[in-house]
Parts: C-alpha cells; sequence; structure tokens
C-alpha cells in the first residue's frame, strides 16, 4: 500500500471523527475550525496570513473559515497596527470560554487515537510522521 494513501485515508478518517465528535459534545464548528480555534488558543493576535501558514491551509479557505467563526462571535479581526493591509486574529470573549472544553476534547479525542500504543510507538510514530513532513517540504 502507498503511504500517501494511507496518510490519506487516515487523516479523512480522523476529520470525519473529530466532525462526530465536536457535534456529540454540542460544539457548532466543523474540524477545521476546531484546528484554527486551536491555533488561535496558542497563538492568540497573529495575522491571518501567519494562521494560513500554520495550518496548512490557502487564504481562501483560512477566509472562509475565519468568516464562519467570527458569524458564530468566536473570533475578531483587528487591523494590524504596523500594517494596515494586515489583520490579527483574536478569540472573542465566547471563544475564550470554550478554550478549556475545547482543550479536554482535543485530549479525550487523543486518548481515543492512542488506545493500544506505547509511549515508545507514538514517538516512533512522531519521528516518522516528522520526517515525511520534511521530505514533503523540500
Amino acid at each position: 500500500m502507498f503511504i500517501g494513501y494511507l496518510i490519506t485515508k487516515t487523516a479523512l478518517k480522523l476529520k470525519n471523527r473529530l466532525n462526530t465528535l465536536l457535534r456529540e459534545n454540542g460544539f457548532d464548528i466543523t474540524a477545521d475550525q476546531f484546528e484554527v480555534l486551536g491555533i488561535l488558543i496558542e497563538n492568540e493576535g497573529i495575522s491571518q496570513s501567519e494562521l494560513a501558514y500554520m495550518s496548512s491551509k490557502d487564504k481562501t479557505n483560512i477566509t472562509r473559515i475565519l468568516d464562519l467563526l467570527e458569524k458564530k462571535n468566536l473570533i475578531v479581526r483587528k487591523k494590524d497596527e504596523r500594517d494596515r493591509r494586515a489583520y490579527n486574529i483574536y478569540l472573542t470573549e465566547k471563544g475564550r470560554r470554550q478554550k478549556e472544553n475545547l482543550k479536554q476534547l482535543l485530549i479525550k479525542g487523543n486518548q481515543k487515537l492512542s488506545e493500544g500504543l506505547s509511549e515508545k510507538d507514538i514517538r516512533e510514530f512522531q519521528r516518522i510522521m516528522n520526517l515525511i513532513n520534511g521530505n514533503l517540504t523540500r
């Protein structure tokens, strides 16, 4: 089996499972929106272009996701004081209140993913995935 196919198949299953988990736990967001919120939780105030880079999403997709999160009052865009063409992204109060619940959901999902894996297995998997990502970056 080709490695790329296996990774793609697993990523699709992971995304579908996360969408189900979010829905079952009362979150009105998708897996893509969850990913963006997760990045913002750790990097609040980054620019829209930095967010696109960190999430590996193109500018069109990140704009669409941010539009949806803004409509849900989870984020706000503010003009960058140094570059009037750029916007920085911040969590709203409602977005900040979701922070702990989203982190707990992430922990729960990660536990499910790693069932049956030892710490050594997880470290080896991370090493291999980092190597593959590096190969794709070059």
